[in-house]
């Protein structure tokens, strides 16, 4: 079983003790993990209209405290958009009237107007998309030294040009969160647990065991949310998943490595994904996936013969009922 821990939000606004304290829970059991960082954070991501934004740079010890763990090999950087900010069309209902906990400051309170949420790149132009992607790699890489191959949208908010711009640009893997965007160029892997939900874990795993199958699975988390009992809690957590030989933590950089079929894997649980959208309303039961990867290609194929046949079937069913009907009205 692999599992990739992702970390989102980390950037110039973070408190390098409290993330210090998170990095040594990880290294105590040398445990890697992927840190979703932000170019040039926004104060307050939630709200469109303000023009204050802080380049990584700024807070030297978030810097030095990123390079020492990359060198230690336990994590690798990943691009979390450029400033995290929701643009003009994707604003908030509430400019500044309610106000929830941010990384160092209030925000905007949570409230977009956007029936699909929050977004940094859906409705840019393709240029402005292109903009943000390379200038944010750009000031990563120059500033902690270490590539970046992964990419991470603020919100989980996919948009298929960025897509096209990551391929293009050298980046390798997108982790997010479920998606029907089917690329040729990028692993996209979606995240089956979330927050607070990381501590159900254990189970996960137990689950997974049982039904001796392998597996590869996404956790996300943001360390800039958890409090002190939460930290003592993902400590415990670990010392007791410390003993299990089937569990191997990794990043995406060593997916090729352990999971050589990981790329197809990705594709095909999107085709089914995809599938099950279309075909679920006309069946009787529905295709559902857990939210894991198991790492069985032919498990994938099958489900998909098994639903185009079904579907197959529905629609000459359909067609002949239609033409029984017209018969019988004439």
């Amino acid at each position: 079983m692999f599992i990739i821990i992702r970390n989102d939000d980390l950037c110039a606004l973070s408190d390098p003790a409290k993330e210090r304290r998170v990095l040594e829970v990880f290294e105590k059991r040398e445990i890697p993990q992927v840190i979703s960082v932000v170019p040039n954070m926004s104060e307050d991501p939630h709200n469109c209209r303000l023009n204050k934004f802080h380049p990584l740079n700024e807070n030297p010890q978030i810097v030095a405290l990123l390079k020492e763990y990359h060198t230690k090999g336990l994590l690798e950087i990943a691009q979390h958009g450029f400033t995290h900010q929701t643009n003009d069309r994707h604003p908030s209902q509430q400019m500044d009237i309610s106000k929830v906990e941010g990384i160092d400051r209030e925000w905007t309170g949570y409230n977009p107007a956007s029936p699909e949420g929050y977004s940094e790149f859906n409705g840019l132009r393709e240029k402005q998309q292109w903009e943000k992607i390379v200038e944010g790699k750009r000031l990563l890489t120059e500033i902690l030294g270490a590539p970046v191959r992964t990419f991470v949208f603020p919100w989980d908010r996919i948009n298929e040009t960025s897509l096209e711009i990551l391929g293009e640009e050298g980046f390798e893997h997108v982790l997010c969160s479920r998606h029907s965007a089917v690329s040729e160029k990028l692993n996209l892997m979606d995240y089956c647990l979330r927050d607070q939900e990381m501590f159900q874990l254990p189970g996960l795993i137990s689950d997974i065991q049982r039904l001796k199958t392998t597996a590869v699975l996404q956790v996300t988390y943001h360390s800039w949310m958890l409090g002190d009992g939460d930290i003592n809690r993902l400590e415990k957590m670990f010392e007791g998943l410390a003993g299990l030989k089937e569990v191997t933590f990794i990043v995406p950089q060593q997916l090729a490595g352990f999971v050589p079929q990981a790329a197809k894997l990705f594709r095909l649980r999107t085709k089914v994904f995809n599938l099950a959208e279309e075909v679920n309303p006309i069946l009787g039961t529905k295709i559902e996936l857990p939210g894991y990867y198991p790492v069985d290609l032919m498990y994938y194929r099958w489900i998909i013969l098994k639903a185009r046949v079904k579907k197959i079937l529905l629609k000459h069913l359909g067609l002949r009922r239609v033409i029984q009907g017209l018969k019988h009205t004439g």
